[in-house]
């Protein structure tokens, strides 16, 4: 399901991504560590998202994302089109 890449990649770039009628995905950051035990260095990252179902504000990001998505892939495939005509 294309939905599910979309709020992969959503929630790569911001912290909280609303799915209507569903709830919230929300990502917490994860800071550097270092283990001198093993002398191994983590790079920070984002946690593991985490499902807030009673979240009722609506931020429009994944609305506007496959919108804008939707208009590329016409756009783009308008293009092939009138590429293919000549």
């Amino acid at each position: 399901m294309q939905l599910v890449a979309y709020i992969s990649d959503l929630l790569y770039r911001h912290d909280c991504v609303v799915v209507p009628e569903f709830g919230a995905f929300l990502t917490r950051r994860v800071s550097a560590q270092y283990f001198e035990s093993s002398n191994s260095f983590y790079p920070p990252k984002k946690g593991f998202p985490s499902i807030v179902k009673s979240f009722k504000m609506m931020d429009y990001l994944l609305i506007m994302f496959l919108a804008l998505r939707k208009f590329l892939m016409l756009m783009r495939n308008n293009w092939f089109v009138t590429r293919l005509e000549d």
